[in-house]
């Protein structure tokens, strides 16, 4: 999958702002974002789109019947941080399609089940799937990078 930052100006400006301690860097970042914060909601939600949404994950969202977010708990459970990159550590299931169809080009990270959840990040297929009648749309573990560089 291709990766696209949605918020590295967000992410710059605030190593920029925030007094961080010495050493602080890329992996910290993540790992405040994937892993840590009280503040924060207790699962990242994954969304499948259909062309490149800029900002809300309703932008271009899946439409196939049954389709709905899938959460991913913000823990070190549910993802794992490893210097620049972090990615899913259990399968992520989509509901079975059972109707209408997509092709699926790009997939995104936000904070909420539904409604316009600001994205986190961006991501491009390395190749569209087609959603259609019968097909559930399944990420391995693992299959869910994301890279700061």
């Amino acid at each position: 999958m291709k990766d696209r930052n949605r918020y590295k100006k967000f992410i710059d400006k605030w190593i920029k702002k925030t007094p961080t301690p010495s050493g602080c860097g890329t992996f910290e970042i993540l790992n405040v974002i994937f892993e840590e914060s009280p503040s924060s909601p207790s699962s990242l939600w994954i969304a499948l789109h259909t062309a490149e949404p800029s900002e809300y994950q309703t932008q271009f969202e899946a439409t196939y019947a049954s389709y709905s977010r899938q959460a991913i708990e913000r823990s070190p459970e549910g993802w794992t941080v490893e210097d620049t990159r972090a990615y899913n550590n259990a399968r992520v299931e989509f509901p079975r399609c059972t109707g209408l169809k997509n092709k699926i080009t790009h997939m995104s990270v936000g904070t909420t089940a539904a409604c316009d959840s600001k994205i986190l990040f961006s991501i491009e297929l390395d190749r569209p799937w087609l959603v259609t009648d019968g097909v559930t749309f399944t990420l391995p573990s693992g299959g869910l990078e994301i890279k700061l560089s």
